[in-house]
């Protein structure tokens, strides 16, 4: 459902998206409204896009493994990155085309937030630590809060060095 309102009203998508399906991630690009993604149930590889702010949607790409977050980049409106599995699928064309990166070794990935401001900077929230890439997903560090279970991310869009964690158990 779209509300254009706060939420006061609600209406369906006009086509594109199976009539029975549940969506279970809908993302969309802070500077662009009009760009979103979304993935059908918790299994789902399909990654749909709609470039008219959700009225319509289309299969941009069936993965191999069960996607579990879209992260559209912020700092360039065709840039979106995916968790699928065990690897990072990166798109620079809206997700037209996909690159795979591997994640770093024996890690399991929670979350992923790209940076507002530069576009191959990424943060992973994984079962053992931050990780950043400053490179699109090519390499990783480890930055912080190892041995850590990071299940969310966010950067403050005020002050972009500045990076929160949530985590689980601690």
């Amino acid at each position: 459902y779209i509300s254009d309102d706060s939420g006061a009203t609600w209406k369906q998508p006009a086509s594109g998206l199976p009539t029975i399906s549940q969506v279970a991630i809908v993302a969309t690009h802070s500077n662009n409204l009009t760009r979103a993604y979304a993935t059908l149930d918790i299994a789902a590889r399909d990654v749909y896009a709609s470039t008219d702010g959700g009225q319509t949607w289309a299969m941009v790409q069936r993965f191999q493994e069960p996607v579990s977050f879209i992260a559209p980049s912020p700092a360039s409106a065709g840039l979106v990155y995916t968790i699928a599995g065990f690897t990072i699928e990166r798109s620079s064309d809206g997700g037209r085309t996909w690159q795979q990166f591997s994640l770093p070794t024996g890690e399991a990935p929670m979350y992923l937030v790209p940076h507002p401001v530069a576009p191959n900077t990424l943060y992973l929230g994984t079962s053992n630590g931050v990780y950043r890439s400053l490179d699109g997903a090519k390499t990783w560090s480890l930055i912080g809060l190892q041995e850590e279970e990071v299940a969310a991310l966010s950067i403050s869009p005020a002050d972009p060095s500045q990076v929160y964690a949530g985590t689980l158990g601690s």
